[in-house]
């Protein structure tokens, strides 16, 4: 009977103090920012390891009250300021602004969030002033560096190339088609060889003279007219910057580098005047964000246009749309009595 007793008695304080026992709760230290999304972003976003994100949006978007959706990690919560925010921030991203994320342990991380336009991702500058683009809604961009044989020194097949399939949507050649028209056998295609391959389609084009920096340019621009220019490419500063776009993304050894590019519209950003251009000479580099080729949509300064034409050819070949003419430019225009000099590139 004792014995039963003593069992009962220590079996109900095996009970009590079970029923007393609180289970001990590991709060979470989990304070990652998971995801940050902007409306229009022109590139995947990137959250790096060392607490902070960036985003690239165009330049035509407000910075000054934008708004950006985010997620972060379970149980943690975020401010901006001291103020809370819950999956949406609304700031002035004009600046980095910083985020503070709180794991449920207390703990905190703080994460810088860096919203930059297009302009000042490519290396442009901060406030783009004037622009104008003479894009299409397919592609028309040649790398020279798929035109076959002489590939190396095939930026004139690639540029006027390029031209006609701008000027003509049906234009279906390729820039290994114009090398076998004219020198199928090498060497380096002339300014005369491009006029000649355009006259073959019917395309009008002009030569003008570049005596003013960037105006002559600008006007067939503004007046929906792309342009081939010859240069030396040495002349043009280079960048080896892998994101940006401003600038050759390529060496140049030695002046006397005769090149073909194409001009298809600029922008005035900030104090700087800067053309934007085809220029063939990708050879299969591309960017690693989005995989687009390097000489596409690139951005020359003007003072380096003017400097790479003025040593080699200080004119540029303006093409027309298919079916219309250049507008209002001819040789006479500009009083050049004597005929145009060849001059070649590779």
């Amino acid at each position: 009977m004792k014995q039963t007793y003593l069992i009962l008695l220590s079996l109900f304080i095996s009970i009590l103090g079970m029923s007393c026992h609180k289970e001990h709760v590991v709060l979470s230290g989990d304070n990652k920012l998971l995801s940050l999304s902007v409306a229009n972003e022109l590139y995947p976003n990137t959250i790096s390891d060392n607490s902070s994100a960036n985003v690239v949006i165009p330049h035509t978007l407000n910075r000054t009250n934008l708004t950006a959706s985010f997620s972060i990690s379970d149980q943690a919560s975020a401010t901006v300021n001291n103020a809370p925010q819950i999956g949406t921030i609304t700031a002035d991203f004009t600046k980095p602004i910083t985020m503070a994320i709180k794991a449920a342990n207390g703990n905190i991380s703080n994460w810088t969030i860096n919203v930059q336009t297009d302009a000042e991702y490519f290396g442009l500058g901060e406030s783009v002033n004037a622009e104008r683009s003479l894009n299409r809604n397919y592609n028309w961009y040649v790398d020279q560096g798929t035109s076959g044989t002489y590939s190396d020194i095939n930026c004139g097949p690639a540029a006027v190339t390029m031209a006609l399939k701008w000027s003509d949507s049906t234009f279906n050649r390729t820039a290994e088609d114009a090398r076998n028209t004219f020198r199928a056998s090498g060497g380096w295609w002339y300014t005369t060889d491009v006029v000649n391959y355009l006259n073959m389609y019917g395309i009008e084009w002009a030569y003008i003279p570049l005596p003013d920096n960037y105006q002559s340019l600008k006007r067939c621009i503004d007046a929906g007219e792309v342009a081939i220019l010859c240069l030396d490419n040495y002349y043009l500063t280079y960048n080896d910057n892998d994101v940006q776009h401003v600038g050759k993304f390529y060496k140049v050894g030695a002046p006397d580098s005769g090149h073909f590019i194409v001009v298809k519209g600029y922008k005035q950003v900030d104090k700087e005047f800067y053309f934007e251009v085809y220029d063939p000479w990708s050879i299969g580099a591309t960017y690693a964000i989005d995989k687009q080729l390097k000489g596409q949509n690139r951005y020359y300064s003007s003072n380096d246009l003017e400097k790479a034409t003025g040593v080699w050819w200080d004119y540029a070949i303006v093409v027309a749309p298919k079916g219309k003419v250049v507008n209002n430019l001819n040789v006479k225009t500009y009083g050049l009595s004597s005929p145009i000099p060849a001059q070649k590139g590779k």
